[in-house]
């Protein structure tokens, strides 16, 4: 975290941000091991280049400082901050003022300082907005799917809710040998989503204690995620770990869903496909027409090895080959020979850019689709929009229909 809190207090932030906020924000910490802001009496210039400097020595910081920091690190990313402002907005609450009251601050803030500012007077929307991201911000989840949709979970039970917790930190605890785990719910309609922070395994550190070298035993917490959809029966986790993610799911289903096997029978499904690419090679063209906000699908990458895809399993290629073009990565493979329809090459995995219409802006989003399991991107604030682009394009199986969609037909 120590490397982490130094990316954001960085030289350009120091140099720039507001000193009255951040006087604010170091106050919050004054009797809890922070800066203390009264021995700072030098001219500005001097303040800054101080204020820099103790944070580049940020270990003799309080451990509540850096884990600010490190919150309002996660909320100062392109997601984070939109996550940030959508729930201020919510609430009624207009986060960078026009003119502060003490007119110490001045509209627009940058991101970090907005980060600041919703800690110092928002701390119920900080919490939610550094929850909210992390929810929307993982780019590997393992996805799956139930034996049928519409079946509600049991989270509004306190009885079964607790079982739940109780089963998750017991599997995390007996692990890793830690003795701390955290589960955090947010209901967003008939979607349940949960972070599980958890200790990782124990790393031994060389540290610098002191002025001396010393060995330390540090745990990582690692912050899991569950979302799991109620109205289209499928769940999706984010975590470091095939082993954890597959636990997690069996949990889900034996204390919340009522029903161990939910997901077992389609653990194995193969939700991601790359045929459709491979049948028409560089004649593959994504219909995005049906949506006014999607302005454009670009083909960027493509991985070729030696095809050969085993249920979800694939056989080791003894060689692989990347050919990337940022218009049109299949008519590039076409250009240098090779003829995807004739060869018999496999695309082990796709890479391309969808630009997105947002407002008066339009923003790039990056997509990988590994079969037979993975469609890697980082802010799923578009997932919808990324998983009906696929499926009308032959890429994606669609889990289940939505019921809403098929009562109104």
């Amino acid at each position: 975290m120590v490397a982490k809190v130094k990316k954001f207090v960085s030289r350009e932030f120091v140099n720039t941000v507001d000193l009255c906020l951040f006087r604010r924000f170091l106050e919050e910490f004054k009797d809890l091991g922070g800066i203390a802001w009264d021995d700072l009496r030098e001219p500005e210039k001097s303040k800054r280049n101080r204020l820099f400097e103790q944070f580049q020595r940020s270990e003799n910081l309080s451990n509540l400082l850096h884990l600010a920091l490190h919150h309002a690190k996660i909320l100062a990313s392109d997601a984070g901050t939109r996550k940030l402002v959508q729930l201020a907005d919510a609430c009624g609450i207009r986060l960078a003022p026009l003119e502060s009251a003490d007119n110490s601050l001045s509209d627009p803030l940058d991101r970090r300082s907005l980060a600041l500012l919703a800690y110092i007077h928002h701390r119920r929307i900080f919490d939610c907005a550094v929850d909210q991201t992390i929810l929307w911000t993982v780019s590997r989840p393992t996805e799956c799917r139930g034996a049928r949709a519409g079946v509600l979970s049991r989270h509004d039970d306190m009885v079964w809710k607790e079982a739940f917790r109780a089963a998750v930190s017991d599997y995390f605890n007996q692990k890793y040998c830690g003795r701390y785990c955290d589960v955090r719910w947010h209901i967003d309609g008939d979607e349940v989503d949960i972070i599980v922070s958890h200790g990782k395994t124990a790393r031994t550190l060389n540290v610098e204690e002191g002025g001396k070298e010393c060995s330390k035993a540090v745990r990582e917490i690692a912050e899991d995620t569950i979302r799991y959809s109620e109205r289209n029966g499928w769940i999706k986790i984010g975590t470091g770990s095939d082993r954890d993610a597959k636990k997690l799911i069996e949990l889900f289903a034996e204390y919340l869903i009522g029903d161990k096997a939910f997901f077992a029978e389609y653990r194995s499904e193969t939700l991601y496909t790359l045929v459709p690419v491979q049948e028409m090679g560089s004649d593959f063209r994504f219909r995005y027409d049906w949506h006014p906000a999607i302005t454009d699908v670009r083909c960027r990458e493509l991985t070729l090895d030696d095809d050969g895809l085993i249920g979800r399993r694939r056989r080791r290629s003894p060689w692989s080959l990347i050919v990337r073009d940022d218009v049109d990565a299949l008519a590039r493979a076409k250009a240098i020979g090779f003829k995807l329809r004739q060869s018999g090459l496999g695309i082990r995995s796709m890479k391309i850019d969808v630009d997105i219409r947002e407002g008066s802006r339009e923003i790039t989003l990056p997509v990988c689709i590994q079969p037979p399991g993975l469609a890697i991107f980082q802010d799923h604030a578009h997932e919808d929009l990324i998983f009906e682009l696929l499926e009308r394009n032959g890429l994606r199986r669609a889990i289940f229909p939505d019921p809403s969609a098929v009562a109104a037909q």
